[in-house]
């Protein structure tokens, strides 16, 4: 968190967890676009969201649009989460005027790629007081210089390119690599493969 917010309750070292083992907490939020994962692991607090895309849909998700409705879902929610790869056709996706498009007030969480969001425009939105905040864990420059503009601009919570960190991550790469293991040795098609040509 940089200088300029106002302090927050951190979880002891190594305690940070999963979504789905914790709790969202009580943001005030109705609207919580994001995977569709993530939605439904908020939902049980009360959230509903619209993902922008993606072949499955949670239970516990009203809507799921496509990356034709976006301008809709920006225009609606409160938090807009960014949990997508960078590809050519995800690079600048939050530019200045889909930013423009935000509610007043609104939160921009961006777990992905600092490609994603045009970081000029954002300052910009949140320095103006467009936007409530943004929780930013990846940026174009990094490590983060003593003198980026990033350590001084109102209402931004930094975080050190840990979103994928948790208790559980060595667990599931231990689980993930044994199973493709097997499948690999019985001929099986191998899980969670890389599509080059999706580029991810």
């Amino acid at each position: 968190m940089n200088r300029s917010s106002e302090a927050v309750d951190r979880p002891a070292a190594g305690g940070s967890r999963p979504l789905q083992e914790g709790e969202v907490g009580s943001l005030p939020a109705e609207a919580a676009p994001a995977g569709a994962g993530a939605v439904d692991r908020a939902g049980p607090v009360g959230y509903r969201g619209g993902p922008t895309g993606g072949p499955r849909i949670a239970p516990r998700v009203d809507a799921l649009v496509g990356p034709d409705a976006l301008a809709d879902v920006l225009r609606e929610a409160d938090f807009v989460v960014l949990a997508l790869p960078l590809t050519a056709a995800t690079a600048n996706l939050v530019d200045e005027a889909r930013l423009a498009l935000m509610k007043r007030g609104a939160w921009l969480v961006n777990v992905a790629r600092a490609q994603l969001v045009d970081e000029v425009a954002l300052r910009r939105a949140l320095r103006e007081g467009r936007l409530g905040g943004a929780v930013l864990d990846t940026f174009l420059d990094e490590p983060l210089p003593p003198t980026s503009p990033w350590w001084t601009t109102p209402n931004v919570i930094v975080t050190p390119h840990t979103s994928w960190s948790s208790g559980r991550v060595l667990g599931r790469s231990i689980e993930l690599f044994c199973e493709n293991l097997r499948r690999y040795a019985s001929g099986q098609p191998l899980r969670n493969v890389v599509d080059p040509a999706a580029g991810y």
